[in-house]
Formats: structure tokens, sequence, C-alpha cells
């Protein structure tokens, strides 16, 4: 079996896993916890300068997407209003840490009353 045919047979939390081992290798000093930890970093920090050097390359951005509730009769019994929690976190190359977009235990839901809410 080739490493193709032996990545498609994984599993979705199997292939996170290995990240998460990576990452922990990389960049959390082997530290397991470090992976859930949040950045200390301000929002915005970096974006008043200073003005890019010549040397300035492209690098990889984040791309914002949106997630839409279409129809819940697909789902199961669920109906309007929906209370949404979880976590919706990305990295980036400075510090490797979570920058939450989206964070809500199920104690502190939100609650979309319409196909137009959105998170925030």
């Amino acid at each position: 079996m080739d490493m193709d045919e032996e990545e498609e047979e994984m599993k979705p939390h199997e292939i996170f896993e290995i990240y998460r081992s990576e990452w922990i290798q990389m960049y959390g000093k082997n530290d397991a916890a470090a992976f859930y930890n949040p950045t200390k970093l301000t929002p915005m920090r970096y974006t008043d300068g200073p003005v890019l050097p010549v040397s300035a390359r492209p690098m990889d951005t984040m791309e914002i997407f949106f997630v839409k509730v279409a129809s819940l009769t697909v789902t199961g019994g669920l109906n309007w209003p929906l209370n949404v929690y979880g976590d919706v976190a990305v990295r980036d190359s400075k510090d490797q840490m979570r920058n939450y977009l989206f964070r809500r235990d199920r104690d502190h839901c939100q609650t979309l009353t319409s196909p137009q809410a959105c998170l925030v």
C-alpha cells in the first residue's frame, strides 16, 4: 500500500491527532497543554507598520468563510431559534497560538433567531 492510499484511509480525528502531536513537538516545547492556549498578542498589533522591507514576500493568509444554516429539517428535529456554542480558532505565523474567532461554552451560547443571523 502506498502513502496516498494510507492517507485516504485515515479518519479526520486521526489526521487531527497527527497535526496536534507535530505542533506540540515543533511549537509547544513538548507541552501538550500549549496546543490549546490562546495567543497573548493583541488584535491588529502589526498593522500600523513598520513599512515593509524590500525583501517582503507573499506568505500564507487566512481566508474568511461562512457557514449557512439552509435548512433545519435535514438535521433531525432542530428548530429556530438555534443555540450555537463551540470554538472557531486559527493560528498565525507570529506565535502559533490560537486566535479565537468565535468562542462560547454551552452555558453562554449565542442564539441565532433566523437564517439571516450571524455569529458575533
